[in-house]
């Protein structure tokens, strides 16, 4: 059930980060009419207020909910903890002689100078023999002797004198190391929406022309009027989906094969998910990406000084709220340049992000901690690495020079509908049943927008994001 919590934390870690940005919006309209002096709200104010307030309060929900499952898992696992070994020691001790080779309490060694049992007589035998009978209960015993240091060694042979027979190698599948993969960061900070179980576009009614209000130039005179129009935005449902074969022996007579497969291919799933949320080009069945979508903000650095970079990220604030009218409330990176920004200092040699538990000190971030995905605050933003911003996209600046990218965004306006289990698991055992194969397939739907409202989203690119060059 670990993985099952880690999960758990990670969306609770999500949501408490949404919920600090919705407070941080209602800190922002009290403070506006604090600074007018005034006790009331405008119209405008007050429909943000309630929005934002209504969105705490759902948020709030949501939060205990999983802090409460959460609790529940953990609990769960201790308990279940304190069983087991409850139930371990309430064994029955073995009083049979014959099988307590793990307990050896006698005086004298197994094999000894004018003993009843020859060592090299017992591993010839179970070598060759007719197998491990109590033959292997001696050489068991003997061993646990050994590694208790009862008795010593007394013999000048090491285990590469004898084969896996005798020696058997240790194979530990519970600590299978998994292919890294750079997981679904920016995924998991989209709106999540169900995608609806029929279809294959989904189609969203999106305003282009605004009606115009204005003074009426004079009595009886005519009032402005300029039509309304809209445009529909249409997002294709995309598939992803991989596949693997097995021979039937490898998980029938392996142990976990097909779950190692399973959980792989889901990992790649995520993968290729969060890519394209990110780059997808919105061709050849891929979804269209953040930086793929027309319409976006876009700020240009060409100095890769951390001071520039810092600068863009306040510009890149600015031109969300700008053409938003609302903030924005995350900011996306690769690691390597959140690394990068860590490393500079300024002409004092003081740090321009610092760690939190040493106190900012003029500081314009903050470090809370050195990990993946959350990693601290920049402008009053909670920042995000993501392996999976691309690392190779060509500057039309400088010949041959490749750049990253930071992802500035209002997090609600990046709408990702997914199914509810996804993806899918499937196992198809008669297509290829004549050569004894199984193939095991994921699979899932999805769809993908950050054209909804697209100015909700500033990304910053040029020659100054190129591969970052940590001070000496």
């Amino acid at each position: 059930m670990s993985t099952m919590l880690d999960k758990i934390r990670a969306d609770l870690s999500a949501r408490l980060a949404e919920r600090s940005a919705k407070a941080g919006e209602i800190d922002t309209i009290l403070a506006a009419a604090e600074a007018r002096d005034d006790s009331a709200l405008t119209e405008d104010e007050t429909k943000q207020f309630n929005e934002a307030r209504d969105a705490v309060k759902a948020l709030d929900e949501t939060i205990d909910s999983l802090n409460t499952r959460a609790n529940e898992i953990d609990d769960l696992d201790k308990r279940n903890a304190e069983r087991e070994q409850l139930a371990k020691d309430l064994q029955p001790a073995e009083t049979d002689p014959a099988k307590r080779q793990w307990k050896v309490t006698q005086d004298e060694p197994t094999y000894r100078d004018g003993g009843k049992h020859s060592f090299f007589q017992d591993a010839y035998a179970a070598r060759f023999g007719s197998g491990f009978g109590a033959v292997g209960e001696r050489l068991a015993r003997h061993s646990n002797e050994v590694r208790l240091g009862m008795h010593g060694e007394v013999r000048d042979l090491s285990t590469g004198a004898f084969g896996d027979g005798l020696v058997i190698p240790q194979y530990l599948p519970e600590k299978f190391a998994e292919n890294l993969r750079a997981g679904r960061v920016t995924a998991n900070l989209c709106a999540s929406e169900n995608l609806p179980d029929e279809g294959m576009t989904l189609t969203i009614p999106r305003g282009t022309t605004a009606t115009v209000v204005e003074s009426q130039s004079d009595q009886n005179t005519a009032v402005t009027e300029v039509d309304f129009d809209e445009t529909d935005l249409v997002i294709p449902v995309r598939t992803l989906a991989g596949q693997q074969d097995l021979s039937r022996q490898s998980i029938e007579r392996g142990r976990g094969t097909d779950t190692i497969i399973y959980r792989d291919l889901a990992g790649a799933y995520s993968v290729k998910l969060d890519s394209q949320v990110i780059n997808g080009a919105g061709t050849n069945g891929t979804h269209t990406g953040i930086l793929a979508t027309a319409s976006i903000g876009s700020v240009t650095t060409g100095t890769a000084t951390g001071r520039s970079v810092l600068a863009k990220i306040a510009q890149g604030i600015a031109t969300v709220a700008g053409s938003r009218f609302m903030a924005p409330d995350v900011i996306i990176m690769h690691p390597r340049r959140w690394g990068w920004l860590t490393a500079l200092t300024d002409s004092n040699d003081r740090p321009l992000v610092v760690v939190t538990k040493n106190g900012p000190q003029n500081a314009r971030g903050t470090v809370d901690n050195a990990g993946y995905g959350y990693v601290g605050d920049l402008q009053g933003l909670p920042v995000y690495t993501d392996g999976n911003i691309p690392t190779t996209i060509s500057t039309s600046t400088i010949t041959g020079a490749t750049e990253d990218n930071i992802i500035i965004a209002k997090s609600d306006d990046l709408l990702l509908w997914e199914d509810g289990v996804a993806p899918r698991q499937f196992r198809f055992e008669e297509t290829l049943g004549g050569s004894l194969t199984v193939k095991l397939v994921v699979a899932g739907y999805s769809a993908f927008t950050a054209g909804w409202y697209p100015t909700g989203v500033a990304v910053i690119s040029g020659s100054g994001m190129t591969t970052p060059v940590y001070p000496t």
